[in-house]
């Protein structure tokens, strides 16, 4: 859109030319440009999964260096020729520096932008490339400002004082935050004043460093990384800037560097192939530098492909170092007019009783608009020729236009192919571990943070939980209202306010699990009408690309131990969830009072069991269980259900032998022979690597009907916090045979609805897990 409102198309009418190029236009599109950049850096700081940059830096930053490298290689010789063609006499050094850039950068916004619009922002994919081009571009503003440092006395100075700066804006912040959290514990949000506050501070230590004459991406990108990511004033954060960042600031900022193009500036044969040349330079080593890196780190041949054309998308440092005068000079009479300007509006702010957004929105335009004549003496001071200029431009601008477009269709292409793991049981137990929670009312935050606790404790195997909130979609009511004479507050007034005090009390009680555990729980919300909302949560499953959902159960525990039927509905939205899950799914029965407690901060061990009797979604229970025992404060005990008829066997041959002839011994296991051979192959490992090492506990029951197995669940059922089962498809298995009878819940399979009944009266929670229903249709992928 940019290029096409640009000089290069429709500004070469006069019309349009004199409506969008006016005399005064340039310095607000440039002010405007440096308010977006800021916001997304802080932005893009603030949603960083650092757990995961953590635990890939290695990888994330063999990626990003493999194109720079050679890069800069090939920079050496094109600088020099650059320089001769150009007539470069003064500021070599500083042309050096932004030669490079050019060729070696990569812009993170645009690759971000790109990841999420082809939702692969949650594939291991998406977010290596996201990663590397974080680390790629970082690293540039680092190295570049770190040269320009050590070339001046004066500068390394004004280095010193930003990093300083940087430290005391980010201990302020954090002080900030729990600050306004503690202040504001009985809303949802920290109040527009407060948000102020610290946009306040970002923009302080943005507009310094920028008068200092380095770039201000890198301090708004460090101050949102280190920003606390729990309580009120981060999500707020989140809330205003995400939406405004995606929907605005970034088309604004794109619009703006396409807006620049002038391609009637190439059309002279020299300049036309010294940018081919450029634009092939900078492409061929990208790709082959990336290739090269991913070959060395087994990435496959698909991915590295799109990684390589990914980091190859520029626009956002190498436009700031083309636009930005290496030998900035601004005078203190602006810079105190714009303190001055700001104190206005803060206190402003302060004495509004009431304060809503567009009233936020209107200051700080107005606080642009009158201090935009200080920012635009950054940039239009130039050194560069008017035609190296327009080349480097050119060169930046057409080299995304030509990679975006192709890295866009390989990446939907590769997400229609795309597989992940649906089921627990071929993912590797030390590898991240992705949750999708659902809660309809406050008292199901406890169990599910229950799980999650459970599933977190160890630091090597790491999760990513989600928690959605379901909230049912009111029916219409006619009001004689206007909308804008509603109510602030209104629930009408406003989508965001769906769910009522549920809300807050659900993030209070989340604020809390994550202060205390350290485990970031990403929450969000899902108003729509119960009939369909089970697709809602399906969907946002496929996207998030869990391994499990867990739903809770319509019956909650009353105060007198015994359950109650709380929602029926909540029974309709499970069946339909396990019938179309991408997924397993496991339903909690919570148990809160007598049952399972969250381990974290727990002085008691808690007693977790198994019940194995086999089948795919036994197997999945115990796979679960890999995640669970890690957990310090877990104690976990295996319990298996065999036929009587195998009890003659030895202790230690327990795992099935090949020539076994009996027939109805195999079949008194398992409805299918090949599922017993599964089964215990499966269990076989789980003991090797668990049991064995005393890392859980196993035991063998021996029955013969289901009325022994009752007998046999009876007897433990005072022993545990928590049973974990699989739902089964058992049928007729002798195993559980008459144990049908007194079925309430079939969501729950035989075992399960028999635990969750009044019938066996246990004090125990219930975790019943469903595998994926299509993962054995998925041709080899469990092979593989």
């Amino acid at each position: 859109a940019g290029v096409v409102l640009g000089p290069s198309l429709l500004s070469r009418i006069q019309r349009v030319k004199d409506f969008f190029i006016q005399a005064s236009a340039a310095k607000y599109y440039q002010f405007f440009s440096f308010v977006c950049r800021m916001l997304f850096m802080f932005s893009i700081g603030l949603e960083t999964d650092v757990p995961y940059l953590r635990r890939n830096i290695r990888v994330v930053s063999i990626v990003a260096g493999g194109g720079s490298i050679l890069a800069c290689l090939f920079g050496g010789p094109f600088f020099w020729l650059l320089i001769k063609v150009f007539n470069v006499t003064k500021e070599r050094f500083a042309f050096y520096l932004l030669t490079l850039t050019v060729l070696a950068n990569s812009a993170s916004p645009i690759v971000i932008r790109m990841i999420a619009e082809t939702k692969f922002d949650t594939a291991d994919l998406g977010r290596m490339a996201i990663y590397s081009s974080l680390v790629n571009e970082m690293s540039c503003v680092t190295i570049v400002s770190t040269l320009k440092a050590f070339s001046s006395s004066g500068r390394f100075g004004g280095a010193i004082l930003i990093t300083l700066v940087t430290v005391a804006v980010i201990f302020v912040n954090k002080y900030l935050s729990y600050f306004f959290n503690k202040r504001n514990q009985n809303n949802r949000f920290v109040s527009n004043k407060e948000i102020f506050v610290i946009m306040f501070l970002l923009t302080c230590l943005a507009l310094y460093a920028e008068w200092v004459g380095y770039t201000a991406i890198f301090c708004c990108f460090l101050v949102g990384l280190m920003f606390p990511r729990e309580g009120k004033t981060a999500r707020t954060l989140l809330h205003k800037l995400t939406y405004s960042v995606n929907t605005f600031i970034l088309p604004v900022y794109f619009g703006y560097t396409g807006f620049q193009l002038d391609i009637s500036n190439i059309f002279n044969k020299l300049t036309l192939a010294l940018t081919v040349l450029m634009i092939l330079v900078s492409v061929g080593t990208r790709i082959v530098g990336t290739l090269a890196a991913c070959h060395y780190l087994m990435i496959p041949w698909n991915e590295s492909v799109i990684l390589s054309l990914l980091l190859c998308l520029k626009g956002n440092y190498d436009l700031i170092l083309i636009n930005t005068n290496p030998n900035p000079n601004v005078s203190f009479f602006s810079i105190s007019r714009m303190l001055a300007c700001m104190h206005l509006v803060l206190r402003k702010l302060a004495v509004e009783e009431r304060n809503t957004v567009l009233t936020l929105c209107r200051q700080i335009v107005i606080f642009a608009f009158l201090n935009a004549d200080f920012l635009v003496l950054f940039w239009f001071q130039m050194v560069w020729a008017a035609d190296l200029h327009d080349f480097l431009l050119t060169v930046v601008v057409l080299n995304t236009l030509i990679i975006g477009p192709v890295a866009a269709i390989l990446l939907n292409r590769e997400e229609s192919s795309a597989q992940y793991p649906t089921i627990l049981e071929i993912l590797n137990p030390e590898s991240e571990l992705r949750i999708l929670a659902c809660v309809y009312v406050p008292r199901h935050v406890s169990g599910h943070v229950s799980l999650i606790s459970a599933l977190g404790g160890c630091p090597t195997a790491p999760i990513k939980p989600y928690m959605v909130h379901l909230v049912e979609l009111p029916k219409k009511r006619k009001s004689k209202l206007m909308y804008h004479q509603l109510e602030d507050g209104d629930q009408y007034s406003d989508e965001e306010e769906y769910g009522g005090n549920d809300v807050l009390e659900i993030n209070d009680a989340l604020d809390a699990f994550i202060s205390e555990t350290k485990i970031l729980v990403h929450q969000s919300k899902i108003v729509a009408s119960f009939l369909t909302i089970n697709e809602d949560v399906c969907n946002g499953a496929e996207d998030l690309r869990v391994c499990i959902i867990f739903l809770p159960f319509h019956k909650h525990q009353r105060i007198d131990g015994k359950m109650e039927n709380s929602m029926e509905e909540i029974r309709a939205i499970n069946q339909k969830v396990l019938r179309h899950a991408p997924c397993s799914v496991g339903i909690f029965v919570d148990r809160g009072q007598t049952g399972f407690q969250q381990p974290h901060g727990s002085q008691c061990v808690q007693n977790i069991a198994i019940l194995f009797f086999g089948g795919p979604d036994d197997r999945e229970a115990l796979a679960c269980s890999k995640r669970i025992l890690m957990h310090s404060k877990v104690n976990l005990t295996v319990i298996r259900f065999l036929h009587k008829t195998t009890a003659c066997r030895s202790s230690n041959s327990w795992i099935n032998d090949a020539s076994q002839k009996d027939e109805e011994v195999i079949m008194a296991i398992s409805n299918i022979g090949t599922e017993n051979e599964i089964d215990n192959a499966f269990v076989e490992t789980f003991y090797n690597r668990y049991v064995a090492q005393g890392r859980a506990g196993f035991v063998e029951k021996y029955v013969s009907s289901g009325q022994e197995t009752v007998a046999v669940l009876r007897e433990i059922a005072d022993s545990y916090s928590l049973f974990i089962v699989g739902k089964g498809g058992r049928g007729t298995c002798p195993l559980t045979s008459g144990m049908s009878d007194w079925e309430e819940c079939p969501e729950l399979g035989l075992v399960g609805d028999l635990l969750a009944s009044s019938e066996l009266d246990i004090s125990g929670s219930i975790l019943v897990i469903q595998r994926h229903r299509h993962s054995e249709a998925e041709g080899g992928f469990l092979d593989d």
